[in-house]
């Protein structure tokens, strides 16, 4: 798995940023790495940060966070309410963290609500993906590609290089 960047700050600091994922061969689930802290009371600062496997879900609403990353970060739930899966429903604790992409783009306070799976350590969701823009490509091999914010076409993979689990 190779990643690619684009140079990129803080949410909201920056015009545009985009990274893109090329998998050797064809997969089935896109995965990358990411950071995920508590959200701190104050726009300007951050936490510390934990790595953490996503997986990328166009199929979920909201993103999701695993018991792991949880009790990792001593989160402290705001609020419950109901997750619906394809298994069914159940009751959830809801967190707010922050989310750094592979490029450091950072999603502050995002709303996620506590889920059981191995898979990965997070599952990001419609929440964050329609913030900007997704492509997938699957000639030879899958090529992932996101951007924020939305241009309105899809964002094109990058030049530079990085190893997947490497940030800019």
């Amino acid at each position: 798995m190779v990643l690619s960047f684009q140079p990129s700050s803080l949410w909201g600091k920056r015009e545009m940023s985009n990274f893109s994922i090329s998998y050797n061969g064809l997969v089935d689930a896109v995965t990358c790495m990411v950071a995920v802290a508590q959200t701190e009371p104050s726009e300007d600062s951050v936490g510390t940060f934990l790595r953490c496997n996503a997986m990328w879900d166009t199929g979920a609403l909201y993103s999701v966070v695993s018991r792991r990353v949880v009790e990792k970060l001593a989160l402290a739930p705001i609020d419950r309410g109901i997750a619906y899966t394809v298994q069914g429903s159940y009751d959830a604790s809801i967190y707010l963290l922050d989310l750094m992409l592979p490029n450091r783009m950072l999603v502050k306070a995002l709303r996620v609500s506590e889920g059981d799976f191995d898979d990965c350590d997070i599952l990001i969701g419609m929440d964050v993906i329609r913030l900007g823009d997704l492509s997938i490509t699957n000639l030879h091999n899958t090529v992932f590609s996101f951007r924020i914010p939305s241009e309105g076409t899809p964002p094109v993979p990058n030049e530079h290089c990085l190893g997947a689990n490497d940030f800019v």
